[in-house]
């Protein structure tokens, strides 16, 4: 894939890219996730994860949101989607925009698990302190990723 090769570059070219090799990463991850590729999303996000004070927190929430649906987590993508949309909706933007749209349309699909209150687990998620929402994202990622894949360090 064209976009790994560019990250890996990057990441040679500069060692210290990093606001750049995060929002690589978490794009990565979100490509990967959409694929199918749980794995692959889950190294990269970890990577992302790393830089996340240095670019947008609703990407960062957004991100492990779509990971933790493709791993089957699907509680926290709920909690995360929601979270995403209440870091929108607090910094003015509005629900019927464009990332309004896109929620709505990605929590389609998290309604299929019948055992679930997504409305409930997205409003709490929506409520959820930014800092709270962030240790959730870390904890997601330190218990799914895979040990040999590399150390998650925050």
């Amino acid at each position: 894939m064209q976009f790994t090769r560019s990250f890996d570059l990057l990441q040679r070219l500069n060692h210290q890219a990093g606001r750049w090799a995060g929002i690589a990463a978490i794009s990565l991850a979100q490509i990967l996730a959409s694929r199918g590729d749980s794995e692959g999303a889950l190294d990269y996000l970890a990577i992302g994860l790393r830089n996340a004070q240095s670019f947008s927190t609703y990407d960062t929430f957004r991100s492990t949101a779509l990971v933790a649906q493709s791993c089957g987590a699907i509680e926290t993508a709920v909690l995360l989607h929601g979270a995403a949309s209440g870091h929108l909706e607090a910094g003015g933007a509005s629900a019927a925009g464009t990332s309004g749209r896109r929620h709505r349309n990605e929590l389609k699909a998290l309604r299929t698990d019948n055992a679930l209150d997504v409305d409930r687990l997205y409003e709490v998620g929506r409520q959820m302190p930014e800092d709270q929402a962030l240790r959730l994202a870390y904890e997601f990622v330190r218990a799914e990723s895979n040990p040999a894949s590399g150390d998650y360090r925050r």
